[in-house]
């Protein structure tokens, strides 16, 4: 019997300002990333039937626990793998990466074509299974890819592609820990602390959705009287504030702000132990790499504006 199969792929995506706020209406700005997560589906001919099937149930199916680097799961006739090149749970959408690249295979088996709102649809109703509440950016930024500026609101969200007027800076992404909460479960803290203080919450959403629509224009002219390193610096203190960085990743946040690099925690954070993945601008890459090696911790040199989600070529 012959077998359909096809391979898609889908980035990772880092959050350049506007974590949290963004759940509850504020805008933020996200890029994808050049570490992306593929997906092969296979069926037999005579198969399509458990498609719809598959569609239907895989949404309710625990991502987290084919979400690794590399997995393989078979349902009736359809045969799933995958693998990526994202750390599980530090912030940089790995499961709206898996998310997305799965739900393209799933839909490109039946209708032959990617449709991107479509995917981004089905893609979004797995990350509301993993995460409860999210906003929807990581899937979005996954499907389209490039940089995008999101704004959730109540019967749809509203997104754009950030046109780039100029070469961003080099920029790492650092593992300060994988956090010990989720982040759901740091959307749930967040949201607790703003039933508990909504006047000094509101305040610091607000202030991170300013910083966005400064991103915004910063990212699309040349001229605008600021510094994107200003940027990510007012934000990454209104992320402590809101007191989803942790103590261990303050403490890395301030040795590397002492050699003269510009950071901010990306993600949902965490509290108790590591909070994730932080972004680090220094115009020296020697300088950072240094100190990751000195303190044993991951770094990733990544490119911003990934292609979103595809069909590759089988290997």
């Amino acid at each position: 019997m012959v077998e359909n199969t096809i391979e898609t792929s889908a980035p990772g995506k880092v959050i350049l300002c506007g974590e949290h706020a963004v759940v509850h209406g504020y805008p933020a700005i996200a890029a994808s990333i050049d570490l992306r997560t593929t997906i092969r589906l296979s069926y037999a001919d005579d198969a399509t039937v458990y498609l719809p099937t598959l569609i239907s149930n895989l949404p309710r199916f625990p991502i987290s626990e084919i979400d690794a680097s590399m997995h393989s799961i078979t349902k009736g006739k359809v045969r799933l793998s995958s693998s990526t090149a994202l750390p599980i749970g530090t912030g940089l959408g790995s499961s709206a990466s898996f998310a997305a690249a799965l739900s393209a295979a799933l839909l490109f088996m039946q209708t032959q074509q990617l449709d991107l709102e479509e995917i981004n649809q089905l893609a979004y109703k797995f990350e509301k299974t993993q995460h409860g509440t999210p906003s929807g950016i990581d899937s979005t930024t996954s499907v389209y890819g490039g940089v995008i500026r999101y704004q959730k609101q109540e019967l749809r969200p509203v997104f754009t592609q950030v046109k780039i007027a100029h070469q961003l800076p080099q920029l790492f992404l650092l593992q300060t820990g994988v956090p010990k909460e989720t982040t759901k479960e740091m959307i749930a803290f967040v949201r607790e602390e703003r039933e508990k203080n909504t006047r000094k919450i509101d305040r610091i959403f607000a202030s991170i959705g300013e910083i966005a629509d400064r991103m915004e224009k910063l990212l699309q002219f040349k001229e605008t009287g600021e510094e994107l390193e200003q940027l990510f610096s007012e934000n990454e203190r209104l992320l402590e504030e809101l007191g989803v960085v942790g103590d261990k990743a303050k403490s890395i946040c301030r040795e590397l702000e002492r050699l003269g690099a510009i950071v901010k925690i990306c993600g949902g954070g965490g509290k108790k132990r590591g909070s994730g993945i932080a972004l680090v601008l220094h115009p020296e890459k020697e300088v950072v790499t240094t100190y990751a090696k000195r303190q044993n911790l991951d770094i990733y040199d990544v490119q911003l504006g990934e292609d979103g989600v595809r069909k590759d070529d089988l290997q």
